[in-house]
């Protein structure tokens, strides 16, 4: 993958982050889906884990590789809504 400056990635979080130079990320918006809520048909999504360890342990894993390529000095933007369920 090319490295592009002032650019928008779409894609796996954990796979367009292993492609990006170390301390090339200033700012990171994300909204990460809850746990065994929404399926959106794709292999492998992030929320469809069999436990809510395995989750949680795929969530630190992308927290992980964001520090290393966030600069010293970098913004997180993170969206947590919770999704109420009415029966």
């Amino acid at each position: 993958m090319e490295y592009k400056v002032n650019y928008i990635y779409n894609g796996n979080t954990l796979d367009v982050l292993k492609e990006l130079p170390d301390k090339s990320i200033d700012m990171c918006i994300t909204s990460p889906p809850y746990w065994n809520m929404r399926d959106y048909n794709e292999n492998g999504q992030l929320g469809l884990e069999y436990t809510t360890g395995e989750f949680i342990d795929n969530l630190y894993n992308i927290f992980h590789e964001l520090q290393e390529k966030a600069e010293e000095v970098c913004d997180l933007i993170c969206n947590d809504i919770l999704k109420e369920i009415y029966e």
